[in-house]
């Protein structure tokens, strides 16, 4: 048990994980006392940036750093801890130190930089320096990684209890995952299913089998291109990448579909543990990222749901779609948002944008019962942007979709008119800052 300190003086520190190059340890911008400062890197308008330190904590200490943002005023800098938000700042600020009690445990403190969809003000960016954790396991990173290659002959099969048993019980098992992924970062210690790379946004994992496909359940915050045509009839039941009985994850890296097919995907979801209405359907379950899933070609779907829907995601809450495309058939009964490509776009951070994608899906809508809070469309079921913290756009460009949506318009057992609340071509509903 000891202190970490970080005063960036030796550059990029490799305890840090951030999500592309060019961060840049700056010499003209700190605070009395200091030499060195971490700024976010260089982006543009509807993008942001993040990094990341991952510690443990022997005991209850304290985590403590300077920060400054220097920004217009709609273009924010964000400091989480355990994803929890602790403070959103923007202007012209001034050098200022924070510090927060922190539990024993695994925690991870992140900084995100912001921009909205116009105008740059200033230095345009974030800082921090000077960053104290007293009581942290100064070894944790490197038992992990020990643990690891002495316990298991696949690093992509390891589960978060398996950890637990191996270092022990005072890593708090909600915090693993992240942990893992934060200090490996590559992945050459160990054997994986893939054919190259190491899943950094650089050097990505390359596949082209439905197996390694399936796998990325197990690298949700990694990086991958695909090679080949992958077929999906193996899969009698897709299971969306990301689901799980006790708790669902986002897919936060990138995948890159190298313009290759992927067919045969197929879900029919009573085949599901959960009760028949209750799991949103789609390859991915839910995309929250400042990367990408572009060049993915998905060839005859086949999806029978009741809640929502999306052939390539069902939820999308941060990054960009780029040149996807499906085709096939969605056969729904009512509940949530369905789209030919995408269920479900909502947003208040994290910008998204979707630019030429297309759907030829057929979509058909079974009315059970009264009905009236849906939304149907041919690309995307809906797109929302939280009214109250409007810091982020959804932008749709150059996107189509050339199926049919259609729905039995009829009485209902109990004698009731069904409608649905919203159906759209392209689009089922769109709420607050969309720009098609």
């Amino acid at each position: 048990m000891g202190t970490y300190s970080e005063n960036f003086n030796n550059g990029l520190p490799s305890s840090f994980s951030f999500d592309a190059a060019g961060y840049i340890v700056s010499t003209a911008d700190k605070p009395t006392g200091y030499t060195h400062s971490l700024q976010t890197r260089i982006i543009t308008h509807n993008q942001s940036c993040e990094y990341s330190l991952t510690l443990v904590f022997e005991t209850a200490g304290q985590f403590s750093f300077y920060r400054r943002v220097s920004s217009q005023s709609l273009d924010y800098f964000y400091f989480f801890i355990d994803d929890v938000q602790q403070f959103r700042i923007s202007g012209q600020g001034t050098w200022a130190k924070v510090t927060y009690n922190i539990t024993a445990g695994t925690h991870v403190f992140k900084w995100r930089y912001t921009k909205n969809y116009s105008t740059s003000s200033y230095s345009d960016c974030g800082f921090i320096t000077g960053i104290t954790a007293t009581n942290v396991d100064i070894t944790s990173h490197h038992q992990i990684i020990k643990c690891m290659s002495e316990c298991f002959e696949d690093f992509y099969a390891v589960r978060s209890e398996q950890i637990i048993k191996c270092i022990g019980s005072s890593v708090h098992s909600v915090y693993v995952a992240r942990m893992i992924q934060t200090v490996l970062a590559d992945t050459s210690c160990f054997t994986h299913p893939y054919l190259s790379g190491n899943g950094t946004l650089y050097n990505p994992f390359t596949l082209n089998k439905g197996k390694q496909l399936n796998e990325v359940r197990n690298f949700m915050s990694y990086h991958f291109k695909q090679v080949g045509d992958i077929d999906l009839s193996d899969y009698v039941n897709w299971i969306p990448l990301g689901y799980d009985e006790v708790s669902n994850m986002s897919f936060t890296g990138s995948y890159d579909g190298g313009n290759f097919k992927i067919n045969g995907l197929k879900m029919h979801q009573p085949a599901f543990s959960y009760e028949f209405n209750d799991v949103p359907l789609g390859l991915f379950l839910h995309f929250n990222s400042i990367y990408e899933l572009k060049n993915i070609r998905l060839v005859d779907v086949d999806i029978i749901g009741a809640v929502g829907v999306g052939a390539l995601v069902e939820y999308v809450t941060g990054g960009s779609i780029l040149n996807c495309s499906s085709s096939g058939e969605i056969v729904v009964e009512p509940g949530g948002g369905v789209g030919g490509l995408i269920g479900i776009i909502s947003t208040s951070e994290l910008p998204v944008n979707i630019e030429n994608c297309s759907s030829s899906v057929n979509i058909f809508i079974k009315f059970r019962e009264f009905v009236g809070s849906e939304a149907y469309g041919g690309l995307i079921g809906s797109a929302e942007v939280d009214p109250a913290t409007p810091t982020a756009a959804i932008n749709i460009f150059r996107c189509f979709a050339t199926g049919n949506v259609l729905f039995n318009d009829t009485y209902d057992f109990f004698g009731d008119y069904t409608y649905m609340e919203s159906m759209g071509g392209l689009i089922g509903k769109v709420i607050e800052w969309v720009y098609i």
